[in-house]
């Protein structure tokens, strides 16, 4: 157990080694453009592309100090808004207790990173491709808060399967 002035001791060192932290990226305007330009990126890739010899870390506390934070929305590139409303206004017209919702989900090899960076309170957006690869998947509907026939199956989720 750590005594009180041991622990005392170690919390102000914490501190003061935080206080001491300064960035090396001095051009903080042109790092947050360069951050928007590569949002998609590790923070390792985004050092490397940097050019000025700067580590991970460094990218990290620049992002932190600069309210940049982690986080990405997808959206499918071959998405069609006019068909996604048409399909919203004819739902709508269902009765409620007659909806049944169907969920899909699994696992696939894409070679994606699953984060992005922008500043706080911004979603990051990025488009991936919608083209199936090799998945394991599962099944689930709801009904009326009910769920109905859970299914677990090797590939993707198609118009076969469906039928």
């Amino acid at each position: 157990m750590v005594k009180k002035r041991q622990r005392n001791r170690i919390v102000q060192g914490e501190r003061a080694n935080k206080q001491e932290r300064h960035s090396i990226i001095e051009d903080e305007e042109k790092f947050q453009l360069f951050v928007k330009k590569n949002k998609d990126k590790t923070q390792t890739r985004m050092a490397e592309l940097w050019r000025h010899n700067i580590t991970q870390q460094n990218i990290s506390y620049t992002c932190q100090k600069l309210g940049i934070t982690r986080k990405k929305t997808y959206g499918y590139q071959e998405r069609n808004e006019t068909e996604r409303e048409a399909f919203r206004e004819k739902v709508s017209k269902i009765d409620k207790k007659r909806r049944v919702y169907v969920d899909k989900a699994g696992f696939d090899n894409r070679e994606d990173y699953g984060y992005g960076y922008s500043p706080r309170g911004e979603r990051c957006y990025a488009l991936k491709c919608g083209k199936k690869r090799e998945r394991a998947s599962w099944i689930g509907a709801l009904n009326d808060g009910k769920i109905l026939i859970p299914l677990t199956f090797k590939g993707c989720c198609h118009r076969d399967l469906k039928e």
